[in-house]
């Protein structure tokens, strides 16, 4: 099970990458459908899991899945606009987008904040 510091950061994700995505797509449509697509339908899911993961059920295989399917798809994006030369604002939006989806991805997978307190070897055994 997740801890409660990876479900309000699934949470904030939840949130910070439709708009992420919606800031690049609304500046340069015809480049950024893709992720645009991902900042929604990932984080409809990251919701989904955060949501999950605060009532206690195990979520981390499922959103590490998504969380990598979605830096694939923005690093795509990023590398397509920083190699167009006038797009390097919103290219710096993506390497955001991109670096918070990557450092959430490996704090999913290296149990960043510690184990949740049923999971912990010391924990009394509830059945």
């Amino acid at each position: 099970m997740l801890n409660r510091k990876l479900a309000l950061a699934l949470l904030a994700y939840s949130l910070a990458a439709p708009l992420l995505g919606w800031l690049v797509q609304s500046w340069v449509p015809w480049m950024a459908r893709a992720t645009f697509k991902a900042g929604l339908i990932g984080g409809g899911l990251c919701l989904i899991w955060g949501v999950l993961a605060w009532l206690g059920n195990r979520v981390r295989a499922g959103a590490i899945l998504t969380l990598a399917v979605m830096a694939f798809i923005i690093l795509s994006d990023t590398v397509t606009m920083w190699m167009e030369r006038k797009f390097c604002k919103m290219a710096v939006v993506l390497t955001l987008l991109l670096g918070l989806t990557v450092v959430l991805l490996m704090a999913l997978a290296h149990h960043f904040g510690g184990l949740h307190p049923d999971d912990r070897p010391d924990a009394p055994k509830s059945r």
